[in-house]
């Protein structure tokens, strides 16, 4: 399945960008050490579960004292490498995050993580905010983002994950693991595959094939073979019974993009999968 996944057992190319680089609580790669306050833990003492190695990236990991190296007076920004998603249909973005803001100087905790979207040159986009209150703050939370949804373009899109603590200074810690940026479309695909009939070209332009290598083993019955084919948003667009050996179907007038298709017989899928029309 293509996509791309970082569990940051390696560096495989980000880059952090700060307000000020000699601030401390900046992005770093490394095996989280942990901190806790007032009980409870501030920035994380293991990785998440579930991938390889031990590793992530968090803001500060200089001290295991909790006012030593949280995100203070300054922003810190930790930026994807660029992604072609250009062959994509529904870019989808899934990461696990960590975060916490608490305690400060009398004023309420206001310091928010902000993750941003972005595709080459185009503004940034931002499309999902952590505040103090949420709920899971303090623990690994998975996340889940459409790309598809805030972005028109995807040949050169970046992530970026934005910790920042403002004045009056809080005590601010975030982390982020397991990224994994794939394609919704063929993901949710249930795939019902049967030799006995061929759907074909893949990608399809003006005209798509069905044809039936052994005819009899569908036709021979009082139960005809019926086609339904659905757009990316669940929608029946196309509906027809395939009674020959050979069915060719017009695809002139139908947008470009992806569909998901399900071939029955007396109610039962006998071949269901994705249909691409270029």
């Amino acid at each position: 399945e293509r996509g791309y996944y970082d569990d940051f057992s390696t560096d495989l190319g980000w880059t952090v960008v700060n307000t000020d680089d000699e601030a401390a609580g900046i992005w770093e790669l490394g095996e989280p050490l942990g901190t806790y306050y007032e009980g409870g833990p501030l920035a994380p003492e293991e990785d998440a579960e579930d991938d390889f190695g031990n590793s992530c990236y968090v803001t500060g990991n200089g001290s295991t004292d909790y006012w030593a190296d949280d995100v203070d007076d300054n922003v810190t920004r930790l930026i994807s490498p660029t992604m072609d998603l250009s062959g994509f249909f529904i870019p989808r973005l899934e990461f696990l995050r960590w975060y916490r803001c608490t305690g400060g100087d009398g004023a309420p905790p206001d310091d928010i993580f902000n993750v941003y979207l972005k595709n080459g040159d185009d503004p940034e986009i931002l499309v999902t905010a952590y505040y103090p209150d949420d709920e899971n703050n303090g623990e690994w939370t998975e996340e889940t983002v459409y790309i598809s949804e805030f972005l028109l373009q995807y040949n050169e899109v970046q992530v970026i994950f934005e910790a920042s603590d403002g004045n009056p200074g809080h005590l601010v810690e975030a982390a982020m693991d397991q990224f994994i940026v794939d394609d919704a479309f063929f993901s949710s695909i249930e795939e019902t595959p049967n030799t006995n009939i061929q759907l074909y070209p893949q990608p399809a332009n003006n005209q798509l094939f069905i044809q039936m290598e052994d005819a009899s083993t569908f036709l021979s019955t009082d139960d005809q073979l019926h086609l339904q084919v659905y757009d990316v948003h669940g929608r029946s667009i196309h509906q027809q019974n395939i009674t020959q050996n050979l069915t060719s179907i017009d695809l002139s007038d139908w947008v470009r993009g992806a569909y998901f298709y399900s071939i029955r017989q007396a109610g039962e899928a006998v071949k269901s999968g994705a249909l691409v029309v270029e």
